[in-house]
């Protein structure tokens, strides 16, 4: 069904068609890195001597992908936070194979009540209070490849992994209720908190600006304004909309389509289906809604497929230089675009393209293998490319960008203002102190804004009025760090840099302490028993022979030989 595996691809399209359901999605192939792709037997390591096959990777990488469905709502193959979370299915995939190999040792068994209720509370999570377990398989589960046993089968192990868990980290959920309380006392307890804060905006203007100044910063400074390499690409063109005529002939010919859209109107909050303006949309707009969406998933998906084509007969053709593509499109009937020079970190701005299309295109420096095999689909259009030119990184000349390199100049000189306010301040501020004036005093003297600060606590997630720029967390730390009557040092942020000052610590409510105690022991209980299961589950990784696990023990054991630096005698 993949066609041939090309030897440039990791992941391939494939376009299945169901019911009235043309979706277009990636299949990304997990096991590149390991060195064992396409092997449809033999075995990739050992778990306690036991040989684990390709097999049964690829059941747990696939089962891995239905987690971050349930997780997320999203597939991670076409998931940008995926990337941003560090989310690494061949990882994941791997320990999952460790968890599971556990699960069976332990004989641990789950009952069909809890994998329906699991079931439930995933379409519900993805397909609102009514959707089901047909319209999940139907719409979201099948187009990938997976089928309802599938699902129970994701469910039941998961379920499995949770219970797990609960045996082998049994021992963290021994804690004492001396030590429940001790922490919640630690982590609600609050402290009241006056700022001084410098902002850079004020300082600005106080900057004397001399072409001898600024001339000389930028002398010095000339990597800022750099201009960054950039590359263009010759694209053939996919566009979404030629293939509407298609998808619309493939609806004509449903004769229940009415009955499926009501089907999958239903199926979702109805309160869900909003115009521009956010206001709900009747159940006929909401309905047209869903048909447009779905004709426009079917014409990508067709425009994609029509894409892989070409790219599969293009890789074929052998010849992979710019010069090859160019020449094969127009063998095809397509006119091979140019596009406007771009940098990997803006992407093309005449394409509609997602950051991933910059980095591919990057990653081609052979010009014998310019070509990317890699359908990259964009909000209108699909897109076949190749590298075609590379503009090196270059410093600009001085007058072209005068005004951008005062702009720079100014507010290089107004952080350096705001840096010697703020450290001046604090010098008078400790002396201040020290002879017993109050901190208020001291900010009226040095003309400063005194700002009180909302109560905070260690748990304390975010804070109402906090100044642009301040992180929360670092302030928290410096500020727990304090003792009453005390004051920090001065503390750089995003936009200029502040001071705080302990007023004094607040008692704790003991009537909310104790009406909280009992949620709080249960998820106190919860962190430990999971910290209990970590360690547990590194050592039992000890006696594991798995890709993964070859390379921590590699990267240790050369962590090991490279070692500290002798000290000199």
């Amino acid at each position: 069904m993949f066609g041939t595996i090309r030897r440039h691809q990791t992941w391939l399209w494939v376009i299945i068609i169901i019911v009235i359901v043309i979706s277009f999605v990636i299949y990304f192939s997990p096991d590149a890195r390991w060195g064992f792709r396409g092997r449809g037997q033999g075995d990739i390591g050992t778990i306690d001597g036991r040989p684990v096959t390709v097999q049964e990777y690829h059941q747990a990488a696939r089962e891995t992908r239905l987690l971050y469905l349930a997780n997320t709502g999203k597939w991670p193959d076409n998931d940008e936070r995926a990337r941003q979370m560090g989310f690494d299915i061949e990882n994941e995939s791997m320990m999952r194979l460790i968890r599971l190999a556990k699960v069976k040792q332990e004989n641990i068994k789950v009952s069909d009540e809890t994998v329906g209720t699991v079931a439930q509370m995933i379409v519900h999570r993805l397909l609102g209070p009514k959707g089901t377990l047909d319209i999940l398989v139907r719409e979201i589960l099948a187009p990938q490849g997976y089928t309802e046993g599938d699902f129970e089968r994701f469910i039941r192990n998961d379920a499995a992994m949770q219970q797990l868990v609960s045996v082998a980290g049994l021992a963290g959920t021994l804690v004492p209720p001396r030590e429940v309380e001790a922490s919640y006392r630690e982590e609600h307890e609050e402290i009241a908190l006056d700022g001084v804060f410098f902002n850079v905006s004020n300082y600005l203007s106080g900057v004397n600006v001399t072409e001898t100044n600024v001339l000389a910063w930028y002398s010095n400074s000339m990597a800022l304004f750099r201009v960054p390499e950039k590359m263009s690409v010759s694209y053939v063109e996919f566009s979404y909309s030629n293939f509407f005529a298609e998808v619309d002939k493939k609806f004509a010919e449903i004769t229940n389509l009415n009955a499926q859209l009501e089907q999958m109107y239903l199926s979702r909050d109805t309160n869900s289906f909003k115009d521009e303006q956010g206001l709900v949309l009747s159940k006929a707009a909401a309905l047209e809604k869903i048909k447009k969406d779905e004709r426009e998933k079917g014409a990508a998906a067709l425009a994609n497929r029509k894409a892989n084509d070409f790219a599969g007969e293009l890789y074929d053709a052998k010849d992979h230089t710019v010069a090859g593509f160019e020449k094969f499109a127009a063998s095809k009937g397509f006119q091979a675009r140019t596009s406007e020079p771009f940098d990997e970190v803006d992407g093309p701005q005449d394409l509609k393209v997602p950051e991933a299309f910059a980095r591919a295109a990057f990653a081609l420096t052979n010009q014998e293998e310019a070509v990317s095999f890699q359908v990259a689909p964009g909000e209108a259009a699909a897109y076949v490319f190749a590298a075609k030119t590379r503009i090196p990184s270059y410093n600009p000349k001085y007058e072209d960008i005068r005004a951008k390199v005062v702009e720079r100049y100014r507010l290089a000189e107004a952080q350096k203002m705001v840096r010697f306010a703020g450290l001046n301040f604090h010098s008078r501020l400790t002396n201040g102190l020290a002879q017993g004036k109050a901190f208020a005093q001291l900010v009226t003297e040095s003309n400063l804004k005194l700002t009180p600060l909302p109560p905070v606590s260690r748990s304390v997630r975010e804070l109402p009025d906090l100044p642009e720029g301040v992180y929360l967390p670092q302030l928290k730390n410096v500020a727990f760090s304090l003792q009453p009557g005390k004051a920090s040092p001065y503390i750089p942020s995003l936009n200029g840099g502040y001071i705080i000052y302990l007023r004094t610590k607040l008692p704790i409510v003991e009537e909310k302490m104790r009406a909280d105690l009992k949620e709080y022991a249960a998820s106190m209980r919860m962190q430990r028993q999971n910290e209990a299961f970590g360690l547990w589950f590194r050592k039992q990784t000890e006696r594991v022979d798995l890709p993964l696990t070859r390379q921590q023990q590699q990267a240790k054991a050369a962590a090991g030989k490279a070692g500290p630096k002798p000290s000199a005698k």
